[in-house]
């Protein structure tokens, strides 16, 4: 007997069970690249949040990755940079800076390939470390409202310095807000 195929409600869903056969690279990479992710009840259902069930943009942003609209590697390495420096300075942000080990070269490294690969560049994470569960990755780390809170102020004090006031960065934002309210793992 065949195995019974899940039917298609348009959310894309099919695409990503389809994927799934083909390997977690392509299917990461197929998710950014088409930003096709489903969200229900304000929770991801994947690592990579990309944006709201049914949102549309404009023709030209559909053709461009958020990779792509704030301005590529540059981009991302600044921001990861930023982020960090941040990190290092903001007092509420010292518990957070204290999971990350005394070196933080690799862990820059990761970020930023995460990072350019979640937005929708070239594939640099994946293809190392495999699918992202960031949430499996993350269980061992207390992340509670208040840490949560403190890696959000580093971000958006690295968005504010790097990308500024654009349609992209403030979709990029409120992507990586949900990634950091779906870490909390605990109350």
């Amino acid at each position: 007997m065949a195995p019974r195929r899940p039917r298609d409600n348009g959310s894309g869903a099919m695409r990503a069970v389809a994927g799934r056969r083909h390997g977690a690279g392509q299917l990461v990479a197929g998710a950014l690249r088409r930003a096709e992710i489903l969200i229900s009840d304000g929770e991801p259902k994947g690592d990579f949040p990309v944006g709201q069930e049914g949102e549309r943009l404009s023709a030209t942003a559909e053709k461009l990755s958020i990779y792509e609209r704030i301005g590529g590697e540059k981009a991302v390495d600044r921001l990861v940079q930023a982020f960090y420096d941040h990190m290092d300075a903001l007092p509420q942000a010292a518990e957070v800076r204290e999971m990350h080990g005394p070196e933080l070269t690799e862990i820059r490294k990761v970020f930023r390939n995460y990072l350019t690969e979640w937005t929708g560049g070239p594939a640099l994470y994946s293809p190392v470390k495999g699918h992202p569960r960031l949430r499996q990755r993350h269980l061992p780390f207390a992340i509670d409202d208040a840490r949560r809170d403190a890696w959000m102020a580093c971000m958006i004090r690295a968005l504010d310095d790097t990308l500024g006031d654009t349609p992209a960065r403030r979709e990029l934002e409120g992507n990586i807000s949900k990634l950091a309210d779906w870490m909390r793992n605990r109350a």
